[in-house]
C-alpha cells in the first residue's frame, strides 16, 4: 500500500502554506499548528523546529500512545543523529556516567567507546542486557544514563526485558534510552509498557527515552527516500534535548515531504509481514546443512507480535568472503535494511573477531516467505 506522503498532505490540506521552505505568513504557520496542536516556533526554521516537523512527531507520539503519558517527539535528521542529541542530552543535565548492554550497533557502540573523550564522563560500564538487571548492576549514588536495544544488533541478538527493568528501577534517578530500530513501536511499544509500570507504582523517577530510525520501513512506497530518526521522551527532557537539536540535528522539510504522514501506520503495516517472512527465513535456515547457527529473536517468547525482519546466520566455511560470493548473486549487499527486497551484510568478511560465514539477512518489505525461501535455496542450495 503507498501511503498518503507529509508532501501530498500539505498540499492537500494546507494550500497556503509554502513547502519549499517555510510559511509564506505567520497565519498560515498558526493554522498549520492548531490543527496538531502543536505551540508556533518563535522563528519558524526550515531545518528544526517547523511546524511541519513538529506536528508530523506530535501525529507519532498519539499514535503510540505517548503524548497522555506527558511524553513528547521530535524528528531528527537520521538514527545516529536522535541517539547522539540524547546523549549529550543526558550527560549535560541528568547523568554522570554511562551504560550499555553488551551488544549495539556499530555506530552506537562507537559513540560509547569514544564517550569518555566526548562528553567528559567516565569509561561505560557494559552489561548484559538480558541478564543481571537488578538495581545493584549500577552503584548507588550515581546518576547513570543506561543505553539498550529492544533486540541487539549483532550476535546473539540479545532481546531486552523492558518491563522488568523498569519494575527494578522505576525509582532509580536513571535515565533509559531505549533503540527500538529493530522492532519499532509497531511490534513492541514501550510506552504501553511504561503505562502499566505507573498503574502498579504510581510516578516514578526514571526517565524513558525512545528513540528510533526511521530510515527502515517508513516510507510511503518501496522507494527508499533518505533518512530520519525520532525522538520521544518526558517534556522536560525534550526541552533541554531542543537547544542540542537546533545545532544541526533536525530534519530539512524536503527531506521530510517524501515520509508518510502517519509514521506509525506506515509501519505496523509492515512489521507484522517481515515477522512472518523472517521466521520462515529461520526455519528453513535452522535445518540447513550449509549452516552452523541461526540467531532469531522471533522464538523469543517477549516478542509475541513478532521480532521483524532481520537475523544472523553462519554459513559453514572458514574462508572470510565465501558468504559475499554466496550470497551476492541473489540477495545483494546493503549496509542497511528495509528494503523492497531481501538484502545482507558478511560481517564474517568485514568483522576479524566473528566466524568467516557470519551474515546478516535483512528480509524484503515486498517479498512472501516462499520468494525468501527461493532466493535462500539459489544461495546455499535445497535444504536436505
Amino acid at each position: 500500500m503507498v501511503r498518503q506522503s507529509v508532501g501530498q498532505w500539505l498540499e492537500a490540506t494546507c494550500p497556503n502554506y509554502d513547502t519549499a521552505l517555510s510559511p509564506v505568513s505567520r497565519e498560515a504557520e498558526r493554522e498549520l499548528a492548531a490543527s496538531f496542536d502543536v505551540n508556533v516556533p518563535d522563528i519558524p526554521y526550515a531545518r528544526y523546529g517547523n511546524t511541519i516537523s513538529l506536528a508530523v512527531a506530535k501525529n507519532y507520539a498519539d499514535r503510540v500512545g505517548a503524548t497522555g503519558l506527558g511524553f513528547e517527539a521530535r524528528l531528527t535528521n537520521c538514527g545516529m543523529a536522535a541517539i547522539r542529541a540524547v546523549f549529550e542530552t543526558g550527560i549535560r543535565c541528568y547523568a554522570d556516567h554511562l551504560a550499555a548492554g553488551k551488544v549495539l550497533y556499530g555506530l552506537t557502540d562507537e559513540l560509547f567507546r569514544t564517550a569518555p573523550d566526548l562528553f567528559r564522563t567516565t569509561k561505560p560500564h557494559r552489561f548484559n542486557a538480558v541478564r543481571g538487571l537488578g538495581p545493584d548492576v549500577f552503584p548507588t549514588g550515581m546518576r547513570f544514563m543506561v543505553f539498550v536495544e529492544t533486540i541487539g544488533n549483532g550476535i546473539p541478538m540479545p532481546v531486552f526485558v523492558l518491563e522488568k527493568f523498569l519494575r527494578e528501577h522505576w525509582n532509580n534517578q536513571e535515565v533509559l534510552v531505549v533503540d527500538g530500530t529493530f522492532t519499532t513501536c509497531a511490534l513492541l511499544n514501550p510506552f504501553g509498557v511504561y503505562d502499566r509500570v505507573r498503574r502498579d507504582f504510581g510516578p516514578g523517577t526514571i526517565k524513558l527515552v525512545y528513540v528510533e530510525s526511521l530510515s527502515k520501513y517508513y516510507r510511503t512506497g518501496d522507494i527508499d527516500h533518505g533518512t530520519a530518526g525520532i525522538i520521544v521522551a518526558p517534556q522536560v527532557f525534550i526541552a533541554e534535548c531542543d537547544k542540542v537539536l537546533a545545532h544541526g540535528f533536525g530534519i530539512q522539510y524536503p527531506q521530510l515531504a517524501d515520509f508518510p504522514v502517519d509514521l506509525f501506520g506506515a509501519c505496523a503495516e509492515v512489521m507484522p509481514r517481515l515477522s512472518f517472512n523472517a521466521k520462515a527465513a529461520a526455519e528453513f535456515l535452522r535445518g540447513h546443512p550449509r549452516v552452523r547457527n541461526v540467531w532469531y529473536p522471533g522464538w523469543d517468547s517477549e516478542l509475541a507480535r513478532g521480532a521483524g525482519g532481520v537475523l544472523y546466520l553462519e554459513v559453514e566455511t572458514d574462508e572470510r568472503g565465501a558468504g559475499e560470493r554466496l550470497f551476492e548473486p541473489v540477495i545483494p549487499f546493503r549496509a542497511s535494511f528495509g528494503h523492497a527486497q531481501s538484502t545482507h551484510v558478511d560481517f564474517g568478511q568485514f568483522n576479524q573477531s566473528l566466524p568467516p560465514g557470519t551474515i546478516r539477512l535483512a528480509v524484503g518489505t515486498r517479498e512472501t516467505p516462499s520468494q525468501v525461501v527461493a532466493k535462500l535455496q539459489t544461495a546455499l542450495g535445497p535444504r536436505l
